[in-house]
This record gives C-alpha cells, sequence and structure tokens, in this order.
C-alpha cells in the first residue's frame, strides 16, 4: 500500500508519463548516483575524525 502512495515512485511515473524521462534515462541516473554516493562514502569512512575543536563549529549562523 505505502509504494503506491510513496512520493518518489509516484514523482518517477509522473515523468516518465509525461516523456519528461524515458525508464533507461532514470536508470542510468540512479547509477550514476549510487557511484557518486558510494565513491563520498568511501572518503568519509577514509577520513580522519575531526578534533574536538571542531564539533560545534559550522552549526549555528553568525549574527549579524
Amino acid at each position: 500500500e505505502w509504494m503506491e502512495r510513496c512520493p518518489l515512485a509516484r514523482y518517477r511515473a509522473w515523468l516518465q508519463d509525461q516523456g519528461v524521462m524515458t525508464q533507461e534515462a532514470m536508470e542510468e541516473m540512479l547509477t550514476g548516483l549510487d557511484r557518486e554516493l558510494d565513491a563520498d562514502l568511501e572518503w568519509a569512512r577514509n577520513s580522519p575524525f575531526p578534533g574536538r575543536e571542531e564539533v560545534v563549529t559550522d552549526i549555528y549562523r553568525e549574527r549579524k
């Protein structure tokens, strides 16, 4: 039942119904995204953990 209401699946079907994207183009795009995510995960896993002083940086926006 959820898959019938899944917004991603519905949008994918809409794109194909409207002729915006073919099934093959969608699969090619998703394959490329998978490769990119795998490379990013590998980079993150091989990166050193940040130091303690960096734990709270870039969390809050500075006031003007």
